[in-house]
């Protein structure tokens, strides 16, 4: 099973993320304009890949952590502040976000895995932030090998709950849920 700390990991995902039809989109991007209506204030993107969602925000003083070195590099050179996991404690102070992201990060982990990163990342985010997590629908999941863990809307919202956080909002985007049984891009 491929791992997501493999450069090759690294290449593929980046690959993906700048298919010709995806550049050409890129200034209309739904996906850019939902993350820009979710986020409020200032974000750590947990996962960040080589930092998407950072680059989506335009907010310098959003702080991207990532376990793949090659996607940190890569995430550094687009101009984005990327840390390690491992740099995180001596980087970051408590309670300094006013929103946590987990996009398509907890598909990854093995369940006894989930409330540990979680719960690893809560105490940087400020009194009464948000935590934002983005899951693949079913077709999305199936598409990547590396997908461990299948999440459905009501699974995510007990697991949250479980770990005393209050769901208030949830849903799938672009498109009603069923369409994700077939459209990989639905979240």
């Amino acid at each position: 099973m491929p791992t997501t700390d493999e450069v090759a990991y690294a290449t593929r995902l980046y690959r993906i993320s700048n298919r010709s039809w995806k550049r050409i989109l890129r200034p209309v991007n739904p996906y850019r304009l939902h993350i820009r209506s979710l986020v409020i204030g200032r974000c750590l993107d947990i996962g960040c890949g080589f930092g998407r969602n950072l680059g989506y925000l335009g907010n310098t003083s959003n702080v991207g952590v990532e376990p793949n070195s090659s996607l940190r590099v890569l995430a550094r050179d687009l101009g984005h502040t990327v840390i390690s996991p491992e740099d995180v404690r001596r980087s970051l102070h408590r309670e300094e976000f006013d929103n946590l992201i987990f996009s398509h990060v907890l598909e990854h982990l093995l369940p006894d895995e989930h409330a540990v990163i979680l719960n690893n990342y809560l105490p940087y985010l400020k009194s009464g932030g948000r935590v934002i997590v983005l899951i693949p629908q079913r077709a999305g999941f199936d598409g990547d090998d590396d997908h461990r863990h299948f999440w459905t809307l009501n699974a995510m919202e007990t697991f949250l709950e479980q770990n005393h956080l209050i769901t208030q909002k949830k849903g799938t985007f672009p498109f009603p849920e069923f369409v994700g049984t077939f459209f990989k891009y639905n979240e």
